[in-house]
């Protein structure tokens, strides 16, 4: 087994890579919208959840996305403020909060839905169009965000 002497040809970097491009390119996509991806997640969830259970919280959405509930307290006063959710304290326990979209949240979740599922189409259909193996269509999402992230920066 040949060793790698560049972060570039590990599977795992390309799936990171091009993970932080794909990011980028729904922030680009949801900043008309006064939203990021994460928020747009965030937003999706609740309503997702809120109609498999009866109470949301912080932890659930933290839980149900895999990520860090740090980083989910932080998008959802950034949410909060911008009076797309709202807050109640939980019946049996005070001092949590369930969470619910407002109707200007609802309107904001139907009004960027389709777009994302359009934009995640046409993401991976364009950018892997010929690509025949899994580490080929990695490579090429990888590289194209390399460069981007290059011109971005300079």
């Amino acid at each position: 087994m040949n060793l790698i002497h560049t972060p570039t040809r590990l599977i795992s970097f390309m799936v990171w890579n091009s993970s932080k491009g794909l990011q980028r390119e729904m922030d680009l996509t949801l900043r008309y919208f006064d939203l990021t991806y994460v928020q747009f997640l965030i937003l999706l969830t609740i309503q997702c959840l809120n109609e498999e259970q009866k109470f949301v919280s912080q932890t659930d959405i933290a839980d149900y996305l895999s990520t860090n509930k740090n980083i989910i307290s932080q998008c959802l006063k950034r949410l909060h403020n911008k009076n797309l959710i709202r807050k109640t304290s939980h019946p049996a326990d005070q001092r949590s909060k369930i969470l619910f979209l407002t109707e200007l949240g609802d309107r904001r979740l139907l009004q960027t839905s389709k777009l994302i599922q359009l934009k995640d189409m046409m993401y991976f259909k364009f950018k892997l169009s010929g690509k025949r193996s899994f580490s080929d269509q990695l490579d090429t999402l990888s590289s194209i965000n390399s460069v981007r992230s290059a011109t971005l920066e300079s």
